[in-house]
């Protein structure tokens, strides 16, 4: 890519060498004093004195040009030069006011597109600013060579010479923009003084840091200069986050993670996995999201504890028309659970122990609790179905969002499981998972890690 200079001109952009002084033309001889910053160099003086100022003094050096050229240095482009390399291209910004203010740079500016064109043999600009002071329209300027350069040019933005308010709207236009630099050189060993980057690093981290306290990695991603690490992290998250497991796995293999993705058959860590995602889609204010995660919880919940007190692998296979189900339930062991299950009834309809489903591995649990005397439930058991229970409670929202177009807000749901804080819902799922509502501790790993690679 190549690489644009723009910079804006002060009184101190054209310096000659102290001990050429006196090779220098008689007529600007008075015309310079000692630059206060380096005692080698002399610069043009900004007293106004005998019908002199710095803009007439200026205006004397352009027409005597061709005398002194070669004794003209710009130390302080140089420096640009020096630190961000060659320029292929340059632009030059000065002042010329109408009427003309004694400290304009008009002059230099003309002088300093001579120059530095001779000297590098490139294309140099300049464009002239007679309204100092419109912070708009000095804006507009940098806004637009932005535009009109960023797809083919790098671009850095000097203004150790010029106007405060120049360095500032540079500032402010170039924050975020692909491939822009602001520099700022001070002193004679040219430290960079502008702390652009370090700047525009602060704020990214603060803009990314709000973005995180709302899991909107999509966002994040969305933003200029962001590090490949960061990108490769959001993309995990968002894969994670909309629970497409295999591919934030594939995701994962490069990534040190505490709470690594859950692997197929941990049915306690992909429930965990899920409430955890559901917990973000509540916090985003997401709600019919919350409820698919939470629907898909609550009829999967009893399966392991069902598959204990069956002891055999609970399948839902419709192209062997649930064989392997009809085989468990039938098993001589479960003779007793079997009986059961034929007798009992969901209203005045039998129940359907054909297909396995949330309603008869409600009705195992049921038996083991209340009529069995060989077998006993686990105190997770007893837990399990008085979650189980409290979320039955939102089966009329699941037909609100299955059968019609009626949106889901946060009082539905508090009011269909008859709460006024959902923390009295979460807080059953969070003492059965072992988990924390307000503590998402996947995304706050994933949060951290990306935050320490800002």
């Amino acid at each position: 890519m190549k690489h644009l200079l723009i910079s804006t001109i002060g009184n101190r952009d054209i310096q000659f060498v102290r001990k050429n002084f006196n090779l220098l033309p008689e007529s600007i001889r008075s015309n310079l004093q000692i630059n206060s910053e380096n005692g080698d160099m002399l610069v043009f003086s900004k007293r106004i004195e005998d019908n002199q100022s710095f803009y007439t003094r200026s205006r004397d050096l352009y027409e005597i040009y061709d005398d002194c050229s070669q004794y003209i240095q710009y130390p302080l482009i140089k420096n640009a030069i020096r630190h961000e390399g060659r320029p292929d291209k340059v632009v030059l910004i000065a002042t010329d006011q109408k009427p003309n203010y004694h400290l304009d740079t008009v002059y230099f500016g003309e002088i300093l597109q001579r120059q530095i064109s001779n000297d590098l043999e490139i294309e140099v600009s300049t464009l002239f600013v007679s309204k100092v002071k419109d912070g708009k329209e000095i804006s507009m300027l940098f806004q637009e060579l932005i535009q009109t350069y960023k797809a083919e040019y790098r671009i850095t933005i000097h203004t150790s010479g010029g106007l405060p308010n120049f360095r500032i709207s540079a500032f402010m236009t170039s924050l975020f923009q692909e491939n822009v630099n602001v520099v700022n050189y001070i002193g004679t060993e040219a430290k960079e003084a502008s702390m652009f980057r370090d700047y525009e690093r602060h704020t990214l981290r603060h803009i990314v840091k709000g973005m995180l306290r709302n899991w909107n990695y999509s966002a994040v991603l969305s933003l200029p200069n962001i590090s490949n690490e960061v990108r490769s992290l959001c993309r995990f998250a968002i894969a994670r986050l909309a629970l497409d497991l295999e591919k934030a796995r594939v995701l994962s293999n490069s990534i040190l993670l505490s709470n690594p993705i859950p692997m197929e058959d941990d049915q306690v860590a992909i429930e965990k996995e899920l409430i955890y995602s559901a917990y973000i889609k509540y916090h985003q204010r997401e709600y019919g999201d919350f409820l698919f995660r939470l629907f898909t919880f609550h009829d999967n919940m009893l399966i392991p504890h069902v598959e204990k007190i069956l002891d055999g692998k609970v399948e839902h296979d419709k192209s062997t028309d649930h064989q392997s189900w009809k085989v468990l339930l039938r098993a001589k062991r479960n003779d007793d659970i079997l009986d059961y299950l034929r007798t009992a009834k969901v209203g005045n309809a039998p129940l359907n122990i054909n297909v396995p489903n949330k309603e008869t591995y409600y009705r195992v649990l049921h038996f083991c609790k209340k009529y069995s005397r060989c077998r006993k439930l686990s105190n997770k058991q007893f837990m399990v179905m008085k979650l189980y229970n409290k979320l039955s409670q939102l089966a009329d929202l699941r037909n609100k969002i299955a059968h019609s177009y009626e949106g889901i807000n946060e009082t539905m749901i508090l009011e269909s499981t008859s709460i006024s804080d959902i923390k009295k819902v979460t807080n059953k799922i969070d003492n059965y998972l072992d988990i924390q509502f307000d503590k998402v501790a996947p995304y706050q790993e994933l949060n951290e890690m990306i935050l320490d690679k800002m």
